[in-house]
């Protein structure tokens, strides 16, 4: 595996370990009423797009062992151009349901 895609790939951990500490203990209420953290973690989702982004530009075959790649892509670009359409269920749905398994596949891929 390319230097670059490890780089990539831990990037991912990095930030999804930082996103799942944030809201550790978090209600989804809480979470919606919480503009830093909710501000904090979708910067964090959008690192993880930009990664995902690269890596399957870069190194689409390391890329294909990721869950949903597109979806992961296409969340990033809403995060960015769209922002003011983002609901904080979407992203509390997201972190509970999505991000476990990209976390453990991004890792699986580490040496």
């Amino acid at each position: 595996m390319r230097p670059e895609s490890l780089k990539l790939l831990q990037d991912i951990v990095t930030a999804g370990q930082y996103i799942q500490a944030a809201m550790e203990g978090m209600s989804a209420s809480a979470f919606a009423d919480n503009q830093n953290v909710r501000f904090a973690v979708e910067r964090n989702f959008i690192i993880i797009g930009e990664a995902v982004t690269r890596l399957k530009r870069d190194d689409p075959t390391c890329a294909d062992h990721l869950p949903d790649v597109r979806r992961i892509i296409a969340f990033r670009n809403i995060l960015v151009h769209n922002y003011e359409v983002v609901e904080s269920k979407i992203v509390w749905d997201i972190v509970q349901q999505g991000l476990p398994d990209l976390l453990e596949q991004a890792r699986r891929l580490l040496p």
